[in-house]
């Protein structure tokens, strides 16, 4: 009797026993996550101060959860940036976006300086993570003029119409002028090249003076400074504003309004683009006068 009972107990001992090992569902071992980070490093423009972007992601197997959160309690950097979805949890494929921006308050020292520039930093702390346990990302701080300096080159061509003196009818004649212009904006000097008119009458009387105008080409190659003081950023910080305020060089008076992106490599359509030029040039043949106002379209890319 004492065999049987015993043989019971070890019986029922043996059926608890791979209960009793396995594990429930929320404590098997998930695949571990994989970090990917994009859109860094980061620029960000002072004063306008724009929030700029980054993603994190979580690229790796099925059925892994990628845990991630901003620290910026780093040496120099600490309390100087702001953040938004600082923290998160993400599974398999799923991608967080982080915006940053500069807590202005802690760096007012430096915007009184035209040219200011900092570095700061911040960590994307994720422990499970394969490929990574903490993410350093650098935070540029820059100026307008700062980030200028690092635009580099960019040409383009120029086209428009260039108008005569209006007879006494007032009829205003007008004539193609196009050509070519490069900016530098480490040296911010323009190049501004091409084909302008200036314009001869023959007079059949003194209240017909401008009669019979004659549209002559006359080759340009001129170099103007952009007044660094002028450079401007615009409202979404996504490109600066270059311009040259009727300033004379040989003649030829330029008005010139352009936008120069500040991530993109080519101009875009939105930017407004116009010149305006009054050319007076001296020394012409007799009796030659220079072509009047030009409205003129620009196009351009950035070259290295």
């Amino acid at each position: 009797m004492q065999l049987l009972s015993r043989l019971c107990l070890i019986g029922f001992l043996l059926f608890l026993l791979p209960l009793s090992c396995t594990k429930a569902p929320d404590e098997v071992a998930r695949p571990t996550p994989v970090l990917e980070v994009k859109e860094i490093p980061i620029t960000v423009i002072l004063p306008g101060n724009c929030a700029q972007y980054f993603t994190v992601a979580n690229i790796g197997p099925s059925g892994s959860i990628l845990n991630y959160t901003i620290d910026d309690n780093v040496t120099g950097s600490a309390g100087m940036l702001s953040f938004t979805n600082t923290s998160g949890a993400l599974a398999a494929g799923e991608v967080a976006t982080v915006g940053v921006n500069v807590n202005t308050s802690k760096v007012a020292g430096i915007i009184a300086t035209p040219s200011y520039s900092q570095n700061l930093s911040f960590n994307i702390n994720t422990p499970q993570a394969l490929n990574y346990s903490r993410f350093p990302v650098s935070v540029f701080v820059r100026s307008p003029l700062s980030v200028a300096k690092g635009l580099g080159k960019w040409s383009g061509t120029w086209s428009g119409t260039s108008s005569g003196m209006a007879n006494n009818l007032g009829v205003i004649p007008k004539a193609p002028v196009s050509g070519t212009w490069s900016l530098d904006c480490a040296t911010n000097t323009l190049v501004w090249s091409g084909n302008d008119v200036y314009w001869t009458y023959t007079s059949t009387d003194t209240f017909n003076q401008y009669d019979a105008p004659v549209a002559h080409q006359l080759p340009i190659s001129l170099t103007y400074q952009i007044d660094t003081t002028k450079i401007t950023l615009s409202s979404g910080c996504d490109y600066l504003n270059y311009s040259i305020n009727a300033t004379t060089v040989n003649g030829y008076t330029l008005n010139f309004q352009s936008c120069i992106p500040t991530k993109a490599a080519t101009i875009q359509p939105g930017c407004s683009l116009s010149v305006k030029t009054t050319n007076t040039y001296p020394n012409l043949p007799a009796p030659g006068h220079g072509g009047g106002k030009s409205v003129i379209s620009l196009s351009g890319a950035r070259i290295n």
